[in-house]
């Protein structure tokens, strides 16, 4: 079978991907990772409403994980299917006690309902444009619901610590994990357009030290590394090339020793992290010949809040690969993103902003328009600006710049820009609309930009036209 399409890291700059022969950055605003699971959610409109709005990416569990009414706060969670209607990769048995209703699951026999779905999402996902990633493996509060708990399967599971599920000690469980793996990466290795991400938030019970930000315990980047390899050897393909594979490291971005890429993540090609407002994880990683992903947002205003599309903007001018906001406009019934998203506590809330979705695919056009590949988060062209703190720039020294500007109303920048002639354009990053436009004359080494106003964040772009 060979992969014409795969999406692998861009060999000239392993800090974005190669997909189609193209240079390509990964964007969306994506429902709560249940299309796949959820029966009742209509994943045929959800994708066709991402493609409409000119997204490229999705993310989704792939049946280990399911949550129940009302967990992490979440009202109209396309990740708790009704009673009953969970659907994952094994079958129910005949006897009834699954937690969230319906039989419990028989370990021994795959569900063929399940793989039909899964075949539909991913050649409709390809047709589209649509890179998935693929959720294996998460517990966060949620170990009652797992089908893996002994509770919830008729085949001798042996109880286990709920901290241990994600490690190499967890019993029988563990061969359990690896027919799952390998079972769906044999599946899923025909299609191109998907990552597999081992685990999301790997550090949940099994953090290496307290504190929010925290990568795994070392048990469990064991875990990792092991779960990894189950992948890469069922990924088969003739053509010898393997799909990426993923891996939540932490919130907000932490340092990544170097010598556990030789290790526990020898086979990871793409590091993700979420709530990283201030993009740490790549400005902390950039030295890495790795792709580094945002793709989880979440805690900021639920309606009004431009931070969402804020974050976006941010993380992939300073060199990340991928950006998903977690929008909860995309519910069961309301799969064109016209849900209105609902709290029930102070704890747990996120993006319902229905316009965020509508703001986001600029970023996309953006840097599909820019030469990014050749491009660089460099602070060092700004000689002189009001907030520097708060521009963030992207530049391939002599030829193109791009700065994006998140503070104030209006900005003035002195850049170290060769001399040469170059097109100034401002634009609104919001609609993704050219404010104004100039060609200007730098007789300098440096070039004196002052900003139209506006109301939240500018765009500013400088091209060389010689």
């Amino acid at each position: 079978m060979k992969r014409s399409n795969l999406i692998t890291l861009h060999p000239e700059n392993p800090h974005y991907f190669l997909w189609k022969g193209e240079p390509t950055v990964l964007v969306t605003s994506s429902e709560h990772y249940g299309a796949l699971i959820n029966p009742d959610f209509d994943f045929e409109k959800y994708l066709h409403t991402l493609n409409e709005l000119g997204y490229n990416n999705t993310r989704v569990f792939l049946g280990d994980y399911v949550e129940g009414p009302h967990d992490f706060c979440i009202e109209a969670n396309t990740l708790a299917p009704l009673p009953g209607r969970f659907l994952c990769p094994w079958a129910r048995s005949d006897v009834p006690g699954f937690d969230l209703g319906g039989n419990k699951f028989d370990l021994d026999r795959w569900n063929p309902d399940y793989f039909r779905r899964l075949h539909a999402f991913f050649t409709l996902a390809e047709s589209l444009g649509i890179v998935v990633e693929t959720l294996f493996f998460f517990i966060g509060t949620n170990w009652a619901h797992l089908p893996l708990n002994p509770a919830n399967n008729i085949n001798g599971i042996k109880a286990i610590r709920p901290e241990e599920y994600l490690t190499l000690h967890n019993g029988n469980i563990l061969e359990r994990q690896e027919a799952y793996v390998r079972k769906l990466t044999g599946e899923l290795s025909r299609y191109g357009n998907l990552i597999f991400n081992i685990c999301m938030e790997p550090w949940f019970l099994n953090a290496e030290h307290t504190g929010f930000v925290s990568p795994p315990s070392a048990e469990t980047k064991a875990w990792i590394q092991r779960v990894s390899e189950w992948i890469t050897e069922a990924d088969k393909g003739s053509d010898g090339r393997k799909h990426l594979i993923s891996v939540d490291y932490s919130n907000r971005g932490a340092r990544i020793p170097p010598e556990e890429l030789a290790t526990y993540f020898r086979n990871v090609s793409v590091f993700n992290t979420h709530y990283d407002k201030y993009a740490e994880l790549v400005r902390l990683n950039y030295d890495l010949p790795r792709a580094f992903a945002y793709n989880e947002t979440g805690f900021l205003d639920t309606y009004h809040s431009e931070e969402y599309r804020v974050h976006g903007w941010r993380f992939l001018f300073s060199g990340g690969a991928l950006y998903n906001n977690l929008d909860y406009t995309f519910q069961t019934g309301a799969e064109d993103g016209r849900g209105r998203a609902e709290f029930s506590c102070p704890d747990y809330v996120g993006c319902g902003n229905p316009e965020i979705k509508h703001q986001l695919v600029h970023l996309l056009a953006f840097m599909r328009s820019v030469p990014f590949l050749k491009m660089k988060p460099d602070r060092s062209v700004i000689a002189v600006g009001d907030f520097e703190e708060d521009v963030w720039p992207l530049a391939w020294p002599g030829h193109e710049y791009a700065f994006y500007i998140e503070r104030g109303h209006s900005c003035r920048l002195v850049l170290n820009i060769p001399s040469g002639t170059y097109h100034i354009r401002w634009i609104d990053p919001v609609t993704g609309k050219v404010i104004t436009e100039e060609t200007a004359e730098n007789r300098e080494e440096q070039l004196k930009v002052v900003s139209p106003v506006y109301l939240r964040d500018i765009l500013l772009h400088i091209k060389s036209t010689e």
